[in-house]
């Protein structure tokens, strides 16, 4: 791509987040069966019970902080005092590998294969299991998912996995991002994947 179409991608009409993946639609069916207002009570529950107050490790930078703070205030209001730790980006992760945290709040960008949503967070051996979950019954499903040869295949497994994960909660998903860019109406090939980064290989000038 020439720097003049790169210059060009910082204007223009609005390139929305495309679904490329069959995969997808699986995250709003299941999150629909466990609406907002059936979870966070018995979250909210099991932590006033267990306790009176909790650190939550966070980076410095506005849209996180202020995720932290929506948070802190939500738990107070049902006497849960929360402290926030805003730390650079590598103490965190740090901390995180080590299993040195109460609480973690960190972002992923994501794949367009949910085998590198999943594996590596919830898996027992997954490289990025910092809360040492482990599941057999999910290790063995995530395994299955991997060497399906269908589609079909491979939807059902990572369906039942998103259902383990929901009810066991070794992670907690707050939100899925929208992500949106602005292209000059004189380029094309511009895509953006579910996994919020452009692909610009093959822009050009129309």
């Amino acid at each position: 791509m020439t720097g003049a179409a790169a210059r060009a991608l910082s204007a223009g009409p609005v390139v929305h987040e495309r679904d490329a993946s069959p995969f997808g639609g699986l995250r709003h069916d299941l999150v629909s069966e466990h609406r907002a207002g059936e979870l966070g009570p018995q979250l909210l529950h099991v932590g006033a019970a267990e306790a009176a107050g909790a650190d939550r490790d966070e980076l410095p930078g506005t849209v996180g902080l202020r995720q932290a703070q929506f948070i802190q205030a939500e738990e107070a209001n049902v006497g849960i005092h929360l402290v926030i730790d805003s730390i650079d980006f590598p103490t965190s992760l740090n901390r995180a590998d080590a299993g040195n945290y109460e609480t973690f709040q960190i972002g992923w960008s994501g794949r367009v294969d949910p085998d590198g949503n999943i594996y590596q967070f919830v898996a027992t051996t997954g490289s990025q299991n910092d809360s040492g979950y482990s599941n057999a019954h999910l290790d063995q499903i995530l395994n299955n998912a991997r060497t399906a040869s269908t589609l079909g295949g491979r939807k059902a497994a990572y369906r039942a996995a998103q259902k383990i994960i929901l009810q066991d909660r070794p992670l907690i998903y707050l939100y899925h991002a929208v992500t949106r860019a602005g292209v000059e109406k004189k380029l094309k090939g511009v895509v953006l994947y579910p996994d919020t980064l452009l692909r610009v290989a093959f822009t050009q000038f129309k």
